[in-house]
C-alpha cells in the first residue's frame, strides 16, 4: 500500500538578520566587568536597562555614580521564583520610543550556584527525614548527595531562566566570574595544567551568542561569536583581543546598531510532550479496537437491522449538545465543549441525526451544533469588546436565534443539560485508558504517603513545584510513574522498619512496573500473612 501524500508545509525564506544577542562576560574578580555595564547602559539606540543583581554587593548603585549610567535596578527577595517573575516581568515590557529594552544579569554565577544551594537543602532535608523513620543518623555538618534527579530538576530551572534571555527582543548581558581550574585528564586524574573556565552551567557557552573573556583588567578577548560577516581579523578558534573595548563597540562590530538591524529571535523548541499526547491517542484507539473485536467476537446473530442502524440515538446526542451550549462557564468553555462533540461523532455522522431544540425547532445535529457556535462567537466578542465601544447592531449570523434559551445569566442551579453532561464525562472518563492509569497511579500514590504517615499533596510536594501543578491530575502521566520509581526503594525499607515484611516483600516483588494494582498487591500479601503462622508452626513440628 503506498505511502499517503504529506500534508502540505509552509516555508519562508530566511531574513539574513540577526536578534539582538545574548553576550555573557566572564572576568575574574576586579577585571572591570560592572564597570563595562554601567557604562553600556548610556547607549543612545537603547531604552529602557533592566539590571538584576543578585549576589554583588551592591555594586550597581557604586556604579550609578558614572555619568554616561543610566538604568533601573529590579528589585527581588533573592529567591529563584522571585528572580524568575521579575525577568518575565522585564521580558514583557514594551519598547518605548521604539528603542530595545536592555537586561544585564549580574551574575549568572551566583544564579547556578543558588540552584545548587536549592538541591542541596533537599537532600540534607530528606536525609533528616530518613533519620527521623530511624534509617541512619543525620549529621547536620554533611552535605548529602544530590541525585541525578535533583540535578535534572536545577537544571530545568536554569533552562526556564536561559530561554527568557533568548526571547527577549533586545540586548541580554549576563556576567559570570572566571577562574582558573586544574586540568583533568580522560581517566578523571588531575594534571598540572590549568585553564581559565565560565563558572557557572556547563553548557552556558553553548546558550551564548558571544562570549567575552577578561582574565586581567581591562583586558578583553573574543573567544567566541555568531556573526555574518565574521569578525574582522578573527581566525577559527582564536581568541581575538580587543583593546579599548566596550560593549557598544561589540554591539557596531555585530552590526546590530540601527533600524532595522535586526529582528526577534526565531526558537522551534524541542516538544517532547507532544509524544505523550500521541501516545495517549494510540492507547486509547488501542482500546477501543479491542473493545470492538471483543464485541464483535461475543455479540449473539440478531435480525437484520435498519438501514440507519450506524447512527447514534438522537435523544442522546441532543441532550449532549445542550449539555455543551448550557455548560456553566466562560464562552470560550462552551465552544469547546460543542466542539467536543461534534468530533466525538464527526460532521457526515450529525448531518444524518435529527435534533430538536428544546423550544421544538427541527434540524439535523450539524446545523445545530454550528448554529450554537455562532452564538457562542458572538458572546466571546462582546465579552472581550472594550469598556467604552459604543453598541453595534447585531447581524443576522450573530444574533441568537428565538428558539434557543438564553444564557448570559447561567442558573443558580445546575443546568439540567449540565448534569447530563457531567454523569457523560464521568461515564466516559472513567473507561479511558488513561483515567484507569492515573487511577492506579494515584492509588499506589496514596499508599506510599499512608506509609510514611503523611498527605498526598505533602508526598507529591517535591513533584507538584518541579511540575509547576496543584494537582496529580495536571502532571504528565511519565513524570508521575518515574516519581512513584524512585520512592518505592524508600518505602519498601519503611515497610521493613514497621515488621510489614510481606508486604514489603509483595512491594518490592512488582519492579520496575507502574502503574501497579496496589489494592491487588495488598490483597496478596494479607492472605501470604495468613498463613505464615501456621507454616512456621508446621516447620517447628
Amino acid at each position: 500500500m503506498p505511502n499517503p501524500i504529506p500534508a502540505q508545509r509552509t516555508t519562508r525564506k530566511p531574513t539574513g538578520k540577526p536578534p539582538w544577542p545574548f553576550v555573557i562576560l566572564a572576568g575574574k574578580e576586579k577585571s572591570g566587568k560592572t564597570w563595562l555595564l554601567a557604562e553600556f547602559t548610556g547607549a543612545s539606540y537603547l531604552g529602557r536597562k533592566f539590571w538584576f543583581e543578585l549576589g554583588e554587593d551592591g555594586e550597581a548603585d557604586r556604579y550609578g555614580a558614572l555619568p554616561e549610567a543610566d538604568f533601573e535596578i529590579v528589585e527581588h527577595n533573592g529567591s529563584y521564583r522571585d528572580l524568575l517573575d521579575g525577568l518575565r516581568w522585564a521580558v514583557a515590557q514594551p519598547r518605548e520610543t521604539g528603542k530595545p529594552n536592555l537586561i544585564i544579569f549580574d551574575s549568572a554565577t551566583i544564579l547556578w550556584d543558588l540552584l545548587t544551594d536549592e538541591q542541596q537543602a533537599l537532600s540534607n532535608r530528606r536525609a533528616k527525614f530518613r533519620a527521623s523513620k530511624g534509617r541512619g543518623q543525620f549529621d547536620p555538618d554533611k552535605a548529602y548527595t544530590i541525585t541525578s534527579e535533583q540535578w535534572n530538576a536545577a537544571k530545568k530551572r536554569w533552562k526556564d531562566v536561559i530561554d527568557l534571555f533568548k526571547r527577549h527582543d533586545g540586548p541580554v548581558v549576563a556576567t559570570t566570574r572566571f577562574e582558573k581550574v586544574m586540568v583533568v585528564d580522560d581517566g578523571g586524574n588531575p594534571t598540572k595544567d590549568t585553564q581559565w573556565k565560565v563558572k557557572a552551567e556547563k553548557n552556558l557557552p553553548y546558550e551564548g551568542d558571544v562570549i567575552v573573556e577578561m582574565p586581567e583588567f581591562r583586558m578583553a578577548y573574543i573567544t567566541g561569536a555568531r556573526s555574518v560577516p565574521p569578525i574582522p581579523d578573527m581566525k577559527p578558534g582564536e581568541h581575538k583581543h580587543i583593546p579599548d573595548f566596550t560593549l557598544d563597540g561589540l554591539m557596531r562590530l555585530l552590526n546590530v546598531v540601527g533600524e532595522g538591524q535586526t529582528q526577534p529571535r526565531a526558537i522551534v523548541r524541542p516538544n517532547a510532550a507532544a509524544y505523550l499526547d500521541e501516545y495517549d491517542e494510540e492507547m486509547r484507539r488501542a482500546a477501543e479496537a479491542e473493545e470492538a473485536r471483543e464485541s464483535f467476537e461475543n455479540a449473539e446473530p440478531r435480525p437484520a437491522a435498519p438501514a440507519n442502524r450506524h447512527l447514534p440515538d438522537a435523544a442522546i446526542v441532543g441532550q449532549e449538545i445542550n449539555a455543551a451550549y448550557g455548560w456553566n462557564g466562560a464562552p470560550d468553555e462552551k465552544r469547546q465543549k460543542l466542539k467536543e462533540v461534534a468530533n466525538r461523532y464527526g460532521r457526515s455522522i450529525l448531518d444524518l441525526t435529527p435534533y430538536t431544540s428544546p423550544q421544538g425547532a427541527q434540524m439535523t445535529a450539524s446545523e445545530a451544533v454550528d448554529k450554537l457556535l455562532a452564538i457562542v462567537a458572538a458572546l466571546e466578542a462582546e465579552a472581550t469588546k472594550p469598556a467604552d465601544a459604543q453598541p453595534e447592531e447585531p447581524t443576522p449570523a450573530e444574533s441568537e436565534p428565538a428558539e434557543w434559551p438564553e444564557v448570559a445569566k447561567p442558573p443558580t442551579d445546575p443546568h439540567p443539560a449540565k448534569v447530563a453532561e457531567d454523569a457523560r464525562q464521568e461515564r466516559y472518563a472513567a473507561n479511558s485508558p488513561k483515567e484507569k492509569q492515573l487511577a492506579l497511579l494515584v492509588a499506589e500514590l496514596d499508599f506510599q504517603a499512608e506509609v510514611f504517615k503523611e498527605t498526598r499533596d505533602t508526598w507529591l510536594m517535591e513533584l507538584l513545584a518541579q511540575e509547576r501543578k496543584e494537582s496529580p491530575r495536571d502532571i504528565p502521566l511519565e513524570a508521575l510513574k518515574t516519581y512513584i520509581r524512585e520512592k518505592r526503594a524508600l518505602v519498601i525499607d519503611a515497610l521493613r522498619d514497621a515488621g510489614r515484611a510481606t508486604v514489603a516483600d509483595r512491594y518490592a516483588g512488582e519492579g520496575t512496573k507502574a502503574p501497579i494494582n496496589v489494592a491487588a498487591m495488598l490483597r496478596d500479601a494479607e492472605e501470604e500473612g495468613a498463613h505464615e503462622p501456621q507454616a512456621q508452626a508446621a516447620n517447628a513440628g
